[in-house]
């Protein structure tokens, strides 16, 4: 899952950047996905359980993305198919670069299929040029972006909950589930950990 390890290191970045470098205060750092594995926990015993059913929530694209590294091994598929399937994912990812690219709130996915919203989507068209044809461009573009939004939708899904977490809460998750308070010397410690691995366990 390394586009996941991507758009973790973009969340991060997202959320630091919405603190004062002098802020009273330190984070936790936990990533996305713990994060929601630590929100389903009644208590620190039900961390493995609760991280194998997230696991097994992911199965569909982790089997989509086995599917396309078995196709683009298969010789009986030409070059152009294979660039297709390459082409459709590249855009599936191209829905989470967003977060990267902006820093306020980014319209994506909902965990069912979106319906396009053509009214927001027109604003940039001038009122003395709403023709049909600029409609049915914006309608194309706008339906065609939802479903590659909606092929990683849970990704989106997470990056959603995640940036509309407090970083209070972080802390919060952890001594819930642990049930002591985090000390300043212990958050330095995580955080100094969490740097070393560069954020490969996001």
């Amino acid at each position: 899952m390394g586009r996941y390890q991507d758009l973790a290191a973009v969340l991060d970045d997202l959320r630091t950047r919405t603190r004062l470098s002098m802020a009273p205060f330190l984070v936790v750092p936990i990533p996305p996905l713990p994060l929601m594995v630590l929100k389903l926990c009644s208590s620190y015993d039900d961390i493995v359980t609760r991280a194998l059913d997230v696991r097994e929530d992911y199965a569909d694209l982790r089997s989509s993305l086995r599917s396309l590294r078995t196709n683009l091994a298969d010789d009986t598929l030409s070059p152009k198919e294979k660039l297709s399937a390459i082409n459709s994912w590249q855009r599936s990812w191209a829905t989470l670069r967003e977060y990267g690219e902006r820093s306020t709130h980014v319209e994506l996915a909902s965990n069912a299929l979106d319906i396009p919203d053509l009214n927001s989507a027109i604003e940039g068209i001038g009122l003395n040029s709403l023709r049909l044809s600029e409609l049915l461009k914006v309608a194309v573009h706008t339906a065609t972006r939802a479903f590659y939004s909606w092929r990683v939708r849970l990704l989106h899904s997470v990056a959603r909950r995640y940036l509309a977490t407090p970083d209070s809460e972080l802390n919060q998750q952890v001594e819930r589930l642990f049930r002591a308070r985090i000390t300043p010397e212990q958050l330095n410690a995580l955080q100094v950990h969490w740097g070393s691995l560069g954020g490969q366990n996001g």
